[in-house]
């Protein structure tokens, strides 16, 4: 009989291993934040210990974590060869899962700094590894203005908290088919997040494919040939191409440029309901926010910013953050001219802060959902 490979995340796969009689194994890990976290989780009597290590931000003005992952002393690599091309794989291991889980939760930009394992003799030290986190931005004065959510540290956080521990029991009760797709959208999710005011193209890209990741797979509520308009026209060009290796490359271009409809469309679908606790219903009279009224026009103009960014090399056109309205989602320029290019509103994207923050709000959903609820 063939073997089932388990598809669940690592950290899960190795919470579930480990036997209270074994040896005690452990991998610690030093990571950073600009935010103050204070607390201990402790999970499944310590076998994932997590708190804060320093006290005062650095001179980089980070607070430093420690992350103790205990593991199975026959955890060790094996060559799997019931491994398969659908299989399970997370190039961060076991801690860089839980790392962009704690980022999901926390909503705040996490840096790996140092692992320590294998002592050297013994009971005695042991070899710690450091990593380049060089790519980053400093915090300045204000950035609690323009992005509270991620910078403001008065913000309630706590590894203690109930909630942390609620999230992580959801991804391991989750179905294991989910897990691939959750590991990789909260990854890019981190990703999205440490490219806030550094590179915010960057995170556009990054937070568009956390969606994509788990959208690729959505069931659309109509899933109608996007194409279905142009039929007689298609059939017509079709008719007249010749010879048969024309005719049927012609016919692959267009089976492609449905299937970018149909993901257009389930990126924009599956945040519709995914999103209805955090997009408002009532419209604002200003114009500055994004509602139920207009979501849709913003997520295609998003698609459609990164698409041609990645594809055509095109800047995207980024509304624009004003002193004194810094909690706006767009701004209400209807044109924007720089040098000989003129933009208009038509092509406008929505500033990082709210994008980032409904994709949070999207994965959260989708991770907590039940079977058959909005998220599948």
């Amino acid at each position: 009989m063939k073997k089932q490979n388990d598809n669940r995340m690592l950290w899960i796969r190795n919470v579930e291993s480990i036997k209270e009689s074994d040896h005690p194994c452990f991998v610690e890990h030093e990571f950073a934040s600009e935010v103050y976290i204070p607390g201990v989780l402790n999970y499944e009597n310590e076998k994932i210990l997590c708190s804060l290590h320093t006290l005062e931000p650095d001179q980089r003005g980070l607070y430093h974590y420690l992350i103790r992952i205990r593991f199975s002393p026959s955890s060790g690599f094996t060559f799997n060869r019931a491994a398969n091309k659908k299989g399970y794989y997370f190039k961060g291991g076991v801690f860089g899962e839980l790392m962009s889980l704690f980022s999901l939760h926390f909503q705040c930009r996490f840096y790996h700094i140092a692992s320590y394992e294998g002592e050297m003799t013994k009971g005695g030290m042991k070899i710690k590894t450091e990593y380049d986190f060089s790519h980053r931005r400093i915090k300045k004065a204000g950035d609690e203005k323009i992005y509270p959510e991620i910078f403001d540290s008065k913000k309630e956080r706590n590894f203690a908290e109930a909630g942390l521990v609620d999230l992580l029991n959801s991804v391991r009760n989750s179905d294991a088919k989910k897990h691939q797709g959750i590991a990789l959208a909260s990854y890019s999710y981190l990703r999205g997040l440490r490219e806030i005011m550094l590179d915010e193209e960057m995170s556009f890209i990054r937070m568009v494919a956390a969606i994509e990741t788990l959208s690729k797979n959505h069931k659309l509520k109509d899933p109608k040939n996007p194409l279905a308009h142009l039929d007689d026209s298609i059939k017509e060009v079709l008719n007249k191409a010749k010879p048969k290796s024309v005719k049927d490359e012609l016919k692959s271009i267009f089976e492609e440029i449905a299937k970018q409809q149909e993901l257009a469309q389930k990126f924009v679908e599956f945040i519709t309901q995914n999103s209805e606790e955090f997009v408002k219903k009532e419209k604002d009279p200003n114009g500055y926010k994004i509602t139920s009224e207009n979501l849709e026009k913003w997520l295609r103009n998003i698609y459609k910013g990164r698409s041609s960014y990645l594809h055509e090399a095109e800047p995207m056109h980024l509304s624009r953050i004003a002193h004194g309205f810094e909690d706006i989602d767009i701004d209400l320029s209807h044109y924007t001219t720089i040098d000989n290019r003129q933009y208009t509103s038509s092509n406008k994207l929505p500033r990082i802060r709210w994008f980032g923050n409904i994709v949070r709000a999207c994965l959260l959903n989708y991770i907590k959902a039940k079977p058959g609820g909005s998220a599948d």
